[in-house]
């Protein structure tokens, strides 16, 4: 006798449909998520990839070249070699928007007693947002073309130079050492008008490096960042080697006597060091081309630094403004107060301008050149 087969009534054979449908889709979605869609890789290698549109040492996971603005934003939910770098700064810049909110409501409040530092915290604020944004935006939509590849590096790296510009006005109106007998600590104008130019030639050194000395890119935009962030760092180093906390006579320093700012700054000085020389080197990836495209790479590691650093950043700003309620520091505080609008504000905005002026005159004269492919 032949067996039966067990009679699928209208109700289970329409589960049955909508389980399978789900697993298809959960399938779909996976595959996306790994890099494949409709059984074809949505990654390339770097033979397939023009030259304009490759990184030093790294072989695989890049995305379609000359992709859509809409394929770009697509990319940001399946993994290749520049996921890390959007979404590691997506969050930094989400996290930083909470931090600095939080503090700047605080100062902006009528009865607070650090009113005064709301401008120069403001001021950190615009270039803390700037940098993060332009990076995500410089990582995500590099692939358009060879041309749009450079020009939004442009604009990442103005963004470097203004939050350089900004993190160094902050750190002089926080924490510079008074009673030195040095012309940069007594004016206000003489500290931000040298941490203007550094930014300005950072930025202007930095584009160049991708139109003319593109062998030696990675040092050429190293050193000019770097001389702008030594003149970030200057005040404090200062208040730490030659100044004291409540003598009078002498250079006197928030730092000098707080072991915890001393200890971020060491930290901050210790990631943004780290962090430049992986990258400058291209190390892990220059020794092993191909194993770190997708996590590990020189990249990677710069911006997990600078998102620490600028972390660390933070928090000496934060306890510097606590460190005001010593009595031991009210001389110090009130030699520290009274700022202006015209002296933070004002300059950031025309920092911010200038900068972002120069990343458009190189943009413009690459988008308009013959020597690259791909509008």
């Amino acid at each position: 006798m032949t067996r039966r087969s067990s009679p699928v009534f209208p109700d289970q054979e329409k589960l049955n449909n909508n389980r399978n449908n789900n697993h298809r889709r959960v399938e779909a979605t996976f595959n996306r998520f790994k890099g494949r869609e409709g059984g074809k890789s949505l990654l390339y290698d770097i033979s397939d990839v023009p030259a304009g549109l490759q990184e030093s040492f790294v072989q695989t996971g890049y995305r379609k070249p000359y992709s859509t603005t809409w394929g770009c934003l697509q990319s940001l939910f399946y993994i290749n070699n520049e996921t890390f770098n959007i979404w590691s700064h997506i969050v930094t810049l989400l996290y930083f928007v909470v931090r600095y909110s939080v503090v700047l409501i605080e100062l902006r409040q009528p009865s607070s007693p650090k009113r005064d530092f709301y401008y120069p915290m403001l001021s950190s604020a615009i270039g803390t947002f700037t940098v993060y944004a332009l990076s995500v935006t410089a990582h995500l939509f590099n692939s358009k073309s060879e041309k749009m590849h450079r020009i939004f590096y442009f604009f990442d790296y103005a963004g470097i130079s203004i939050y350089t510009y900004t993190s160094g006005q902050v750190m002089y109106f926080y924490n510079r050492p008074i009673h030195t007998d040095w012309r940069i600590f007594e004016s206000a104008l003489v500290y931000t008008t040298l941490g203007a130019i550094l930014s300005f030639l950072a930025t202007f050194y930095s584009c160049k490096s991708k139109v003319d000395l593109r062998k030696y890119g990675a040092i050429m935009r190293i050193i000019p960042v770097f001389a702008g962030w030594l003149n970030t760092v200057l005040s404090l180093s200062v208040g730490v080697t030659m100044c004291s906390c409540h003598a009078v006579t002498t250079c006197q320093s928030f730092i000098a006597c707080n072991e915890l700012l001393i200890t971020y700054f060491r930290r901050h000085c210790f990631c943004s060091i780290v962090g430049g020389l992986i990258y400058g080197s291209r190390l892990p990836e220059r020794l092993l081309p191909g194993t770190f495209d997708i996590i590990g790479n020189s990249h990677h590691f710069l911006h997990i630094f600078a998102a620490l650093s600028t972390e660390y950043a933070f928090k000496i700003l934060e306890v510097a403004l606590e460190s005001r309620q010593d009595p031991r520091n009210e001389m110090l505080a009130k030699s520290l107060s009274g700022i202006s609008s015209m002296e933070t504000l004002f300059p950031t905005i025309v920092v911010f301008v200038v900068n972002i002026s120069i990343a458009f005159w190189f943009a413009k004269s690459i988008y308009n050149s013959k020597d690259s492919k791909g509008e």
